[in-house]
């Protein structure tokens, strides 16, 4: 598959991953939504930022800090970012932290028993154990195992509610 084929079809699954998303009565009640800004490696949040946008919805995007704390802040075209030692971009202005209604927790991989692959810090595990809203991973043919390929760690908090172009 040549390189302008792959992104074809990436757009053409993450397109209707998004269309299930939209119409969860997860999304449909969240007013607030919080989604990381993607990398190129991963399913684009453009699109899921604009429908919030669109819907009225308060975007908050994640920063990460040393102490090994996740916390989510206001995101809009105006806000200012610094790339994490991640690679990914994060709010530079952190006075005030909002919780959310809806997370779409990021991966690199995801297995169907819920086990998510993320990036190694753990953040999202931490911050997830004491959260009492939704959950939500979006996840395409090549993040998507039957079984969890890497390590499993007793603290990895599972994502039983995945968007993929195989569920319902």
């Amino acid at each position: 598959m040549s390189k302008q084929d792959y992104k074809l079809n990436k757009r053409i699954e993450e397109r209707k991953i998004y269309n299930k998303l939209f119409q969860t009565d997860e999304w449909k009640r969240a007013k607030i939504i919080a989604v990381t800004l993607s990398t190129e490696i991963e399913i684009d949040t453009n699109p899921i930022i604009e429908e919030a946008f669109l819907e009225n919805k308060l975007v908050i995007i994640p920063k990460a800090f040393s102490n090994g704390i996740m916390k989510f802040y206001q995101y809009n075209k105006e806000t200012e970012l610094v790339k994490s030692k991640f690679g990914i971009l994060e709010p530079k202005d952190t006075r005030k932290e909002i919780n959310p209604d809806l997370i779409i927790v990021p991966g690199l991989a995801f297995s169907k028993s819920g086990y998510r692959l993320g990036y190694g810090g753990g953040y999202y595990d931490r911050y997830l154990q004491n959260f009492s809203g939704d959950v939500i991973s979006l996840v395409d043919s090549k993040r998507q195992f039957e079984y969890p390929k890497w390590p499993v760690e007793h603290f990895d908090f599972k994502i039983l509610n995945q968007i993929s172009i195989d569920t319902d």
